[in-house]
């Protein structure tokens, strides 16, 4: 799970075996899958929807098996699809209530991947943070309606004296950029409310944990945001002989919905230092959605 809008929808991408891949639509407030009807390109070998917004359009990307381009589909079901121009692969992430799709291009000219705001009605794409490392590309995700866009991306060295590594960002509408991190840990923004909250994920030596946080009060780009809450789906959530290995919190709504994914691994694989849980048959991922509580009532 990637994508909420206000409305409680969600949209879902699930692999469902080696060659299939489904798209469905949640409603969270009904608990109801409807089946996304798929892109009917003869040139698709499958087609991943992640992002939804309040109208009820979708995005993602698909792919012909050589390379990946962006994917729009309507409240309607009609499915555009699209391409950053010297790019081999293009990725739609998140999309605005206006209709903005926020992503990122690999495979560049120069440099490797940048991230992109892309604008349907132009045809335009408005890029920011060009990586040239092909292993750490740039990825933007959640956007607002205002048009500010969240994701992550490599440093190295400076600006405002961050070291190297994973940093957050965060870009206002006017085009600049704050860098951060949670606990000092290699950090990745993937969704952002109209008012600032920002939900992704941290990196460290157990794993990978969710974050819900605001920059408010960031003393300066670089640093760590101190109004922050870390996110872990329950350990008894795990299967028998299995033990949750990370959460990763990729969206969050205006009423503060978060939606993401969590991993669970074989006890015996999670605890030897070669286990890959990775391997299907060690792990598996499932989504899950994380509703605010209420305050006791006093």
């Amino acid at each position: 799970m990637f994508g909420i809008n206000n409305s409680g929808q969600v949209v879902v991408s699930a692999d469902l075996g080696p060659t299939t891949h489904n798209n469905y639509l949640y409603d969270s407030r009904k608990r109801s899958f409807t089946l996304l009807p798929p892109y009917s390109n003869p040139a698709s070998l499958s087609a991943s929807l992640l992002g939804i917004n309040e109208p009820g359009v979708t995005v993602g990307s698909w792919n012909d098996g050589t390379s990946e381009s962006g994917l729009i589909r309507s409240k309607q079901g009609a499915y555009t699809s699209f391409s950053h121009p010297d790019c081999d692969d293009t990725f739609g992430r998140a999309i605005s209530t206006t209709g903005l799709v926020s992503g990122f291009a690999t495979g560049c000219t120069t440099p490797d991947s940048i991230g992109f705001i892309y604008d349907p009605a132009r045809d335009t794409f408005v890029d920011f943070l060009p990586s040239t490392d092909p292993n750490r590309p740039t990825i933007a995700q959640g956007i607002t309606a205002q048009g500010q866009v969240v994701g992550s991306f490599f440093l190295v060295g400076p600006p405002a004296q961050a070291g190297n590594g994973t940093y957050a960002f965060l870009r206002n509408t006017n085009g600049t950029i704050t860098f951060f991190r949670v606990n000092s840990s290699p950090t990745r923004a993937r969704g952002i409310t109209d008012s600032g909250r920002i939900v992704g994920f941290i990196s460290n030596a157990q794993g990978n944990h969710g974050f819900v946080g605001s920059l408010a009060g960031l003393p300066a780009s670089g640093q760590n945001i101190t109004d922050v809450e870390l996110l872990d789906v329950p350990s008894s959530w795990a299967r028998p002989g299995y033990v949750i290995t990370s959460t990763f919190a990729q969206g969050i709504n205006n009423a503060g919905v978060i939606v993401g994914a969590w991993s669970e691994c074989l006890a015996t694989v999670a605890a030897d230092p070669l286990g890959d849980c990775g391997d299907p048959a060690n792990g598996r991922s499932h989504g899950f959605i994380a509703t605010p509580i209420p305050p006791k009532k006093k």
